[in-house]
C-alpha cells in the first residue's frame, strides 16, 4: 500500500495503469503515475534487443527483487556506559579512572550503513607529585561511523530519523534514496586525544593550572564495494544483477526507471585536523572580599583538508577544496571577583588575537583569473598583499546584588567573538573538469560578534521555594553570508563570503523551582523569545547592469534582506517524587519501596512561522500562517538497591509516554504539488490580509492532519455549482464541494446537486478526513513512545 509500491502491486492498476478507470482521480493523486506491465511488456518486445524480452509478470516479479531492501528496524538502539576507578598500583599515589561508552541507533531507513554508531574509551590518571602539586594525564580515543550527509564531502553524519526524512521530501530520486543502498556513501570519523594537566598551589592564597592538550580527528567518506555485475537472479529467462545494492557509477536503472546506478556517492573526504591547546591560569585570593584570575590560551590548528565531488560518469559537476595551513590564535584574560555583604560582582576583560594566514590574493571584483580559461595561473597573474590580524577586546561584567533577605537582582553584560568557519577562510573551490574556480575565500573576515544582556531578579519563597525572572537580548553581527559574482560575459562566475548577515534574539522567562522536599522537588519554566534576521547589500552581484537593476528591484530578494520579529515561546515542566531511603517495609533486606525517583517531564514549544500563499508569490506576505503547537511528555524513574555491598540501580526512561501523535513539518511530501495539496485541503483561519490564501475558513493549522484509519474525504472549493454547466467539468461524486456563493457544503448525485446530510458532514469535519495528507505516509510521524530501560551497578 505504500507511496512507492502500490501502482506496480495493486492487482487493479498494476497491469493495466493507473489511468484505467480503476482508480479515481484522487486515488490517482495519492501515487506515481504508472502505465502499466502491460505497456512497458510490450515497449520491451517492440525495440531490437531480444534479451530485454519480459512478460508482464516477469517484469512484476523483477520490480520485487529491485524493492527487496528490508525497511524493518529488527536491531535496537543501545547505550553502554562502563567506567572503573582506583589506585593506579597498590599503596601508590596515583590513581586512575578509565571509561568506555558506546552507542547505537539505528536509522529510519537503511542506507550504506544502517546505524549511526559511536565508541569512546577515556581514561585519566591524577597523582600527587608533592605537597601542593599535582599531575592529571589523560588520553581518549573514539570512532564514529554511519552514512555521510554531505554530498559535497564535507562534514555530516545522518542520525536522528528527521535527518533522513529532511532528505526525502520535496527532492529528486526520493525513490531510488529509500531503496538503494548507495546513494550516500559510507564514512567514519577518528578522534583521538592525550593532554595534561598540572596543577601547582604555590601558598594558601594562590595557585596556578597549566594544561596542554592535543587532539586528532580523521576523516573518511569512502566507497563502499563495486556492484557485482554477473547475475545473481534469472526472471523470465533474464538475469539480473545485485541492483539496486552496491556502488555502480555508471547508468542503471530498474525496470521501472527508478536510478540504481550513476551520480550515487558522490562524497570523497580524507581530511586531518589536528588542535593544540595551551593554557595557563593564574588564581589570587587577596583578601576575603577580594578574587582575581588571569590566563593566557594559546591554540594551533594544522588544517590538512581535502574533500570533493566526484562523478565519474558526469564529471561537469565535480568539484574538489583541498588546503593544507595552520591556524594560530591567540588569547588572554583577567578578571576580579568582589564579595561583600552579599554582593558578588565579577569584572573581567578577554583580549584575543586572530590572524588566518600571512598574505592572500589582491583582486577586483569579475576578474578573469578566476575563470576556467586563466585560473591555473592565478599566482602569476594576480599579486598578494599581507593580511591583517585581528585584535578584539571583550568586556564581561556579572553583579548580584541582595535587595531584601530572601530576594536578589542580578544583571550580566558581556561582548563574546566566535572563530570563523576555516572553510570561508582558507580554500579554493575548483570544478574539477573545467578548472574554473567556483568560491573564493575570505581570509581578511572579521570575527562574529555577540553581545549579549541579561537582567533578572529571584525570590526565595517558602523556604523551599525560589522564583526567578529574568530578560535578555542578544545581539549578533558580522556574521559570514555569501554573495555571488557574474561577469558579463559569463566566463567568472565566484561566490565569496562577506560579513553581511545579523541577527538579534531577545525575550524573557520565569521560573518557580522546588529546591528542597522530602517527597516532591521541581522547577516549572516559560520562555517567550522572539527572533529576527536580516542581511546587508544582496546576494547576487552582476556586471551586467541591466541584470543587475532587474535582480534589485526583484521584491522576494527585498523581503529576505530583513525578517519580522518571530516569537518562539517555549515552556517545561519538571516534577520529581521521591521517596526516602527509610520509606517502606523491608522484605528479604531490601526496601522495594524506598529510594525511588519518578520524574515527569513536560514540554510545550510554539509553532513555527513560514508563508504561505496559496500557492503563489503574493508581496509584503511573509510568515503569515504557524505550524500547530508541540507539546510532549516523559517518564523518567530509577530505583536504588544495596546488595552485598554493591550498590544497583535499575533505571527506565520512556519518551513521549502519552504516545501522542505529531505530525513531521512536511517530511512526507513528494514534492510541490503533494505539499500544495495539504495546505490547500486545511481549513485555515480567516487570513488578516483579503486574498494571501484561498482556504476554507476553519480552525486548523499546519501540523492537523485526518484521524487515523479515517479514509479521504476530499472537500473543494467552488465559487457557484454552474461553473459545472460549461462543460469543461464534470463533478466527481465522491468529492463534498463547498460553494462559496452560498456558504454552503454540496454534493453531485442522481445527476442533481444536493445539500449534505448534517451528521455526514459533522463527522467528515470533526475527522478532519478532508485533510489530503502528505503522500509519503511513512514520514508523517516520527515519534513513537520509546522505552529505555537499564541496570547501573557500582561497586
Amino acid at each position: 500500500d505504500t507511496y512507492w509500491l502500490r501502482p506496480y502491486l495493486d492487482p487493479d492498476v498494476a497491469f493495466t495503469g493507473t489511468r484505467n478507470g480503476a482508480w479515481d482521480e484522487y486515488t490517482q493523486a495519492q501515487f506515481p503515475e504508472f502505465a502499466g506491465w502491460n505497456a512497458l511488456s510490450a515497449e520491451r518486445l517492440r525495440n531490437d534487443d531480444p534479451t530485454d524480452d519480459l512478460s508482464p509478470f516477469a517484469l512484476q516479479q523483477a520490480f520485487l527483487f529491485q524493492h527487496r531492501k528490508q525497511m524493518e528496524i529488527t536491531d535496537p538502539d543501545y547505550t553502554i556506559d562502563a567506567g572503573v576507578g582506583g589506585p593506579l598500583l597498590p599503596g601508590g599515589r596515583a590513581r586512575f579512572y578509565a571509561s568506555f561508552r558506546q552507542d547505537q541507533e539505528m536509522y529510519l531507513v537503511p542506507l550504506s550503513e544502517d546505524a549511526f554508531r559511536s565508541s569512546v574509551g577515556h581514561m585519566k590518571v591524577t597523582t600527587e607529585l608533592t605537597t601542593g602539586m599535582r599531575l592529571s594525564v589523560e588520553g581518549l580515543l573514539g570512532n564514529t561511523t554511519g552514512t555521510t550527509s554531505r554530498r559535497d564531502g564535507g562534514a555530516g553524519i545522518f542520525r536522528s530519523p528527521a535527518s533522513i526524512a529532511s532528505q526525502l521530501d520535496r527532492v529528486s530520486f526520493i525513490d531510488t534514496r529509500i531503496y538503494a543502498s548507495d546513494y550516500w556513501n559510507p564514512t567514519e570519523i577518528e578522534s583521538n586525544m592525550v593532554g595534561a594537566t598540572f596543577t601547582h598551589t604555590l601558598d594558601q592564597n594562590t595557585f596556578y593550572e597549566a594544561k596542554i592538550t592535543r587532539f586528532g580527528t580523521d576523516y573518511n567518506t569512502f566507497l563502499n564495494p563495486l556492484r557485482d555485475s554477473t547475475a545473481v537472479v534469472t526472471i523470465g529467462g533474464v538475469g539480473f544483477d545485485e541492483a539496486p545494492f552496491g556502488f555502480q557509477p555508471r547508468p542503471t536503472f530498474g525496470v521501472e526507471g527508478m536510478r540504481t546506478g550513476v551520480g550515487m556517492s558522490n562524497a570523497r573526504d580524507t581530511s586531518n585536523v589536528i588542535d593544540w591547546n595551551f593554557k595557563l591560569d593564574v588564581t589570587r585570593q587577596f583578601n576575603r572580599f577580594l578574587q582575581g584570575k588571569a590566563g593566557v590560551e594559546y591554540t594551533v590548528t594544522d588544517f590538512d583538508v581535502s574533500y570533493g565531488r566526484f562523478d565519474e560518469f558526469l564529471p561537469s559537476s565535480n568539484a574538489f577544496t583541498a588546503y593544507d595551513v595552520t591556524r594560530q590564535s591567540l588569547g588572554g584574560y583577567a578578571q576580579t571577583k568582589l564579595e561583600f555583604q552579599g554582593l558578588i560582582a565579577n569584572l573581567g576583560l578577554r583580549l584575543e588575537y586572530f590572524r588566518s594566514r600571512d598574505d592572500f590574493f589582491v583582486f577586483e571584483p569579475f576578474t578573469q583569473a578566476f575563470s576556467a580559461q586563466f585560473a591555473a595561473g592565478l599566482d602569476t597573474l594576480l599579486t598578494r598583499e599581507s593580511v591583517d590580524g585581528e585584535l578584539t577586546l571583550s568586556p564581561r561584567l556579572g553583579v548580584s546584588f541582595p535587595i531584601t533577605t530572601s530576594s536578589k537582582l542580578y544583571f550580566n553584560y558581556g561582548h563574546f567573538r566566535n572563530l570563523l568557519q576555516p572553510d570561508n577562510l582558507y580554500p579554493f573551490e575548483i570544478f574539477s573538469s573545467t578548472g574554473q574556480i567556483n568560491f573564493v575565500p575570505n581570509p581578511g573576515l572579521p570575527l562574529p560578534k555577540t553581545v549579549s544582556y541579561e537582567l533578572g531578579y529571584e525570590q526565595a519563597l517558602f523556604s523551599q521555594y525560589a522564583l526567578k525572572a529574568a530578560g535578555y537580548y542578544r545581539d549578533v553581527s558580522l556574521q559570514p553570508r555569501g554573495v555571488s559574482f557574474f561577469s558579463r560575459d559569463g566566463g567568472t562566475s565566484y561566490t565569496t563570503i562577506e560579513p553581511n548577515s545579523y541577527e538579534d534574539i531577545r525575550g524573557f522567562e520565569l521560573t518557580l523551582s522546588k529546591l528542597r522536599g522530602r517527597w516532591i522537588q521541581g522547577f516549572v519554566n516559560y520562555t517567550y523569545m522572539v527572533f529576527s534576521e536580516g542581511f546587508f547589500g544582496l546576494r547576487q552581484v552582476n556586471e551586467n547592469r541591466t541584470a543587475q537593476r532587474l535582480f534589485e528591484q526583484d521584491d522576494a530578494e527585498r523581503r529576505a534582506a530583513l525578517s519580522k520579529p518571530v516569537p518562539q515561546p517555549y515552556a517545561r515542566v519538571n516534577v520529581d517524587f521521591l521517596t526516602p531511603a527509610d520509606f517502606g517495609p523491608k522484605v528479604g533486606g531490601i526496601d522495594p519501596l524506598a529510594n525511588w525517583v519518578v520524574s515527569l517531564i513536560g514540554r510545550w514549544q510554539s509553532g513555527f512561522f513560514f508563508t504561505w500563499t496559496g500557492g503563489g508569490d503574493i508581496p509584503n506576505i511573509r510568515n503569515n500562517v504557524q505550524f500547530r503547537d508541540g507539546y510532549g511528555l516523559d517518564l523518567r524513574f530509577s530505583k536504588g538497591f544495596d546488595v552485598a555491598g554493591v550498590e544497583l540501580q535499575f533505571f527506565g526512561d520512556v519518551f513521549n509516554l502519552l504516545n501522542r501523535k505529531v505530525m513531521s513539518p512536511f517530511y512526507g511530501a513528494v514534492d510541490g504539488n503533494d505539499y500544495t495539496a495539504y495546505m490547500r485541503s486545511l481549513h485555515l483561519p480567516a487570513p488578516e490580509t483579503p486574498g494571501e490564501y484561498g482556504n476554507i475558513v476553519g480552525t486548523d493549522r499546519p501540523g492537523d492532519f485526518r484521524a487515523e484509519g479515517v479514509e479521504f474525504q476530499p472537500i473543494e472549493q467552488i465559487q457557484t455549482r454552474d461553473e459545472f454547466n460549461e462543460g469543461a467539468r464534470t463533478p466527481n461524486t465522491r468529492a463534498i464541494y463547498f460553494e462559496r456563493s452560498t456558504d454552503s457544503y454540496i454534493v453531485f448525485g442522481d445527476g442533481t446537486w444536493q445539500p449534505v446530510e448534517q451528521g455526514r458532514l459533522d463527522q467528515v469535519l470533526e475527522d478532519k478526513a478532508y485533510i489530503d495528507m502528505p503522500n509519503q505516509s511513512f514520514l508523517n510521524f516520527l515519534n513513537p513512545r520509546q522505552a529505555y530501560f537499564g541496570i547501573r551497578v557500582n561497586f
